[in-house]
């Protein structure tokens, strides 16, 4: 039997399971683990970013650490706004 779950459903049922140490270490192990090297699971996170409920923008900044733009300016374009100060996103 094959089942197939989209990633954000994955993703939601981490987030409402796991600290944002744990979610980080489990999504790591699934970025590297499927065959789209994370692309979806990112997509997820970004989407969440942009559109998420606080809890979900908590849980796409625990995956990958927080990194999802290349630079500050990328950020604020798509986030309408300077970065937050989040521990560890390592966005300035």
């Amino acid at each position: 039997m094959n089942y197939q779950v989209s990633f954000e459903t994955i993703l939601r049922g981490l987030r409402e399971r796991l600290d944002d140490d744990d979610l980080y270490e489990v999504c790591e192990l699934l970025v590297w683990s499927t065959e789209d090297n994370g692309s979806e699971l990112m997509r997820v996170c970004e989407d969440w970013l942009r559109r998420g409920t606080a809890e979900e923008v908590s849980a796409a900044l625990a995956v990958n650490r927080g990194i999802h733009f290349t630079s500050r300016s990328e950020w604020e374009a798509e986030m309408r706004g300077p970065p937050i100060a989040i521990r560890g996103s390592g966005i300035a």
